[in-house]
């Protein structure tokens, strides 16, 4: 996934941090150099609007 507006690597972290705890998700990493994110989730469990807008 391609993020915007995330301006620093404590910010990514966050982010991280709060996809994490999302139900469904089974694996994260931000990468705030490259402007992304790479998400690991059931889809069976949450669609993949639940975790950008849930």
């Amino acid at each position: 996934m391609l993020i915007d507006g995330i301006s620093c690597a404590s910010c990514s972290q966050s982010l991280e941090k709060a996809l994490q705890n999302k139900h469904g998700v089974e694996k994260v990493s931000v990468n705030f150099a490259a402007a992304r994110a790479y998400v690991e989730y059931g889809p069976e469990i949450v669609s993949r609007d639940e975790i950008l807008y849930g």
